[in-house]
């Protein structure tokens, strides 16, 4: 997680066409995230930021992807939200979970 002018961004693992949508937790630097979405016309990207922002009890249009929307590898953008309240908003799902 960065800062970035009272807003946070987050690296990003996301795995589409998955069982279902979750937050998984650490993955190296990045927070690994599955979705049911598949892979195609953006629908994977817009469950991301459904589910970010659902998580994080925050509106979907506060949630962006800044960069990588056709790669696995994503950043995210939580306007208005500074890291320490994103990290607290997300809980356990943004510390190291040992399945690395």
């Amino acid at each position: 997680m960065a800062e970035a002018d009272g807003s946070t961004t987050l690296r990003l693992r996301v795995k589409p066409a998955a069982r279902g949508d979750a937050i998984i937790g650490l993955y190296g630097t990045r927070l690994k995230i599955t979705v049911a979405a598949p892979p195609e016309r953006g629908k994977a990207n817009q469950a991301v930021r459904r589910l970010l922002a659902e998580a994080l009890g925050v509106p979907v249009s506060r949630v962006r992807v800044l960069s990588g929307e056709g790669a696995q590898d994503k950043v995210i953008l939580v306007e208005g939200y500074p890291p320490d309240e994103v990290r607290r908003r997300l809980g356990g799902a943004a510390r190291p979970s040992g399945s690395g």
